[in-house]
């Protein structure tokens, strides 16, 4: 049975909750929550074929509080969800997303590379994703933004294309859309206002005045454990805004962001994360 879906909290955060045997309470997303959001990244992709519809099954059957995917275009324009820059895993070492169309796509294994009982696996498009768990599950769309300002134009619609599929599902309140270029996520804003973005960073920004105003219309900051600091952290959450990390797959990395105070932990292994956090290793908070 399909949960009832949250009401939107103030501030565009969304309440959630986690499956039979969670952790406490359904909460919204924002700064200095007293537990992080677990987020499964690729799905379940630690055990799953990773941005599978296999994967988005395992991870939506555990208590996790959003699931993240990558899309791209297709050489005929539809969102296909897929990280990597070609095709190799699928058998197309020299080839990339962009450079066939939807039919092509469809026919391609994205499971056999994992394991042979994944053989046949399908390279899902994003409507597949959004049809299947959307208003189910939090989705975190990153939108892929490879090859420079020639791909300028390309990604700029590749961002209004997943806008516009998720405005007309009618998912406003169940979706981020998140992206490491800052610029093509505050573009992606004036088309779609009603949404929410986060920008994905390798490091934390320069915290200066200019940047606040500049991340203001962002819904949340999302920061690579290696380089995320519990200075960052409060600087994000002094100017409004949750932060995520990514990608927390052993005790040394979820122990460093709970320190740091971090509202939510992207992990390949969310089971895991759900287990360990339940064992009570939540210090820092």
């Amino acid at each position: 049975m399909t949960p009832p879906r949250q009401p939107r909290q103030p501030g565009g955060a969304v309440a959630t909750g986690r499956g039979p045997g969670t952790m406490g309470p359904m909460q919204p997303l924002v700064p200095g929550q007293p537990r992080p959001w677990i987020i499964a990244h690729r799905g379940a992709s630690a055990d799953y074929p990773e941005n599978t519809l296999a994967a988005f099954a395992a991870a939506a059957a555990l208590p996790v509080d959003a699931m993240e995917l990558d899309v791209q275009l297709s050489a005929d324009g539809v969102p296909m969800v897929y990280h990597d820059r070609t095709l190799r895993k699928l058998g197309r070492p020299r080839r990339r997303v962009a450079g066939y169309p939807l039919r092509e796509l469809k026919s391609l294994d994205a499971g056999r590379w994992f394991a042979p009982r994944f053989a046949g696996e399908p390279l899902a498009t994003l409507d597949a994703v959004l049809e299947r768990h959307g208003g189910r599950v939090p989705l975190m769309i990153e939108v892929k933004e490879r090859g420079g300002a020639r791909s300028a134009g390309r990604h700029r619609l590749l961002a209004r294309r997943v806008a516009d599929r998720v405005t007309a599902l009618g998912l406003a309140d169940d979706v981020f859309i998140l992206c490491f270029g800052l610029d093509l996520l505050l573009d992606c804003f004036t088309h779609a206002p009603h949404l929410r973005y986060v920008w994905n960073l390798d490091a934390p920004p320069n915290p200066t005045p200019a940047t606040v105003r500049r991340i203001r219309p962002l819904a949340a900051l999302c920061c690579s454990i290696r380089t995320l600091d519990a200075a960052f952290v409060a600087w994000a959450h002094r100017a409004g805004k949750p932060v995520l990390s990514y990608t927390l797959n052993d005790p040394g990395a979820v122990d460093k962001a709970m320190h740091a105070g971090v509202d939510g932990l992207i992990s390949d292994r969310p089971a895991w994360l759900a287990a360990y956090l339940e064992g009570g290793h939540e210090t820092g908070r």
